[in-house]
């Protein structure tokens, strides 16, 4: 003869007698948890054989609780296991080292070139101005009308605004006539009388073209 069933604990039988009012679970759901009871009890074999005998007997107390008909049963809820966490493993990561720009050479500073002094050429003398001229005369009363015009063509150079330029002139001028030159002797004596028109060479000038 089978063993009475053991009483059930009060929060179970409480769940069973609200279960019963509910509507009867779907076939589906009932084989669900006849499957996990079974697997509850498969389990328990491992346990101490007092407590493996407590639970078989709660667990037949339950598979007799499905077993009734009509509005009696009850519903078990599954409920999902609470999502677990993932593990999160930290890596170190190692950065390469930051890489300095190259540097650009800079160039020594040259030290600036010693200014030049400024060279300083001798103004010619108002003694070798007169000797210019006085060369000049003495090469035209002799005759020598190149010696003549090659000293006022110093003269010129070394004294263009000097003080005896009227007298230099008048020397050209009276030698260029003497040698035939007059277009050039006529051209010069214009300039000359442009630009010294009260001189006292212009006499001189004027007569020495009328030859």
């Amino acid at each position: 003869m089978n063993d009475p069933l053991p009483s059930l604990p009060k929060d179970i039988a409480e769940a069973l007698a609200l279960e019963a009012k509910r509507s009867p679970p779907p076939q589906a759901a009932l084989a669900q948890v006849q499957a996990r009871i079974a697997a509850s009890v498969a389990a328990s074999a491992s346990l101490a054989p007092a407590f493996a005998t407590s639970v078989a007997k709660v667990t037949a107390a339950v598979v007799a609780a499905l077993a009734v008909g009509g509005a009696g049963g009850f519903w078990v809820r599954t409920v999902s296991a609470p999502a677990v966490a993932p593990h999160i493993i930290v890596l170190p990561v190692t950065l390469p080292a930051p890489v300095a720009p190259p540097v650009e050479a800079v160039p020594a500073p040259v030290a600036p070139a010693a200014p030049r002094e400024p060279r300083v050429v001798a103004a010619p003398s108002p003694q070798l101005e007169r000797l210019l001229i006085e060369r000049a005369t003495v090469a035209l009363a002799r005759g020598d009308l190149a010696g003549a015009l090659d000293a006022c063509r110093e003269h010129e150079q070394k004294f263009a605004q000097g003080m005896l330029v009227e007298e230099r002139e008048s020397l050209a001028i009276r030698a260029l006539a003497a040698e035939g030159q007059m277009s050039r002797a006529r051209a010069r004596a214009d300039r000359f009388h442009a630009r010294f028109p009260n001189s006292m060479q212009a006499q001189v000038i004027d007569d020495a073209l009328k030859k």
